[in-house]
């Protein structure tokens, strides 16, 4: 009776039409109704976003910091369908170029985290140059299922490891391993920031963060997507 309503009230004239030759079923234009939904609410959602940044409704940065944690919103281009492609970015993204020209508030002397996948991981080793830093090393989540994918069945992400001048890094006990179960979309996951706060000293920032984290400054438009959320 429920699903009967909502065809009563959101259903097109063609769409009733088809229910009563039986083209199709209730179950089926419901579903469209509510995948339709779905789709609208995401590009509500992201004209938001962009809103906001248009406005400069950002949290400002405060210096220049010690160790960044940044986790771009990679050009993918994937139109957002929630039974085919789930994948698609939940937020507004940018092109390789305007990437390429954000201007890290990095100390002389800083550690930077750059999250990526294998689409885009060719590309951070260029932006490390770009923003002046070495690389040393690349930490792989492993998120212990598999996901989508054209080549394989994805399962991990990377995270790109360079460094300008001389950061302070402290570590004897932890590989570049993370084993940790995916969570919601883009969230990474906590186990990456115990670790950077034990082996790394100093000012900290997450760039384009999504969640409150203690000890850590935020730069983004949606820092509370995740807060309240375990």
């Amino acid at each position: 009776m429920a699903k009967v309503k909502v065809l009563q009230a959101k259903a097109s004239d063609e769409v009733k039409e088809q229910l009563r030759t039986g083209e199709v079923s209730i179950n089926q234009a419901y579903k469209e109704i509510k995948k339709e939904e779905k789709i609208e609410n995401r590009k509500k959602d992201i004209e938001a976003q962009k809103k906001d940044i248009e406005q400069g409704n950002v949290l400002s940065i405060s210096g220049l910091y010690d160790v960044i944690s940044m986790d771009p919103p990679w050009p993918y281009g994937r139109e957002y369908d929630p039974e085919n492609s789930r994948v698609a970015n939940p937020y507004p993204e940018m092109s390789l170029e305007q990437i390429q020209q954000i201007e890290l508030p990095s100390a002389k002397d800083c550690v930077l985290f750059l999250w990526t996948t294998h689409a885009f991981l060719p590309y951070s080793f260029d932006l490390l140059n770009r923003w002046g830093f070495t690389y040393k090393a690349t930490m792989i989540w492993n998120k212990q299922k598999i996901g989508m994918g054209a080549w394989f069945r994805m399962q991990c992400e990377f995270c790109v490891v360079g460094i300008k001048g001389k950061p302070i890094w402290e570590n004897k006990k932890y590989s570049e391993l993370i084993n940790e179960n995916r969570r919601e979309h883009s969230r990474k996951p906590d186990s990456f920031f115990d670790l950077v706060n034990e082996i790394c000293f100093g000012k900290k920032l997450e760039y384009f963060s999504r969640e409150p984290r203690k000890g850590w400054d935020l730069y983004g438009n949606d820092i509370n997507k995740y807060n309240g959320i375990y």
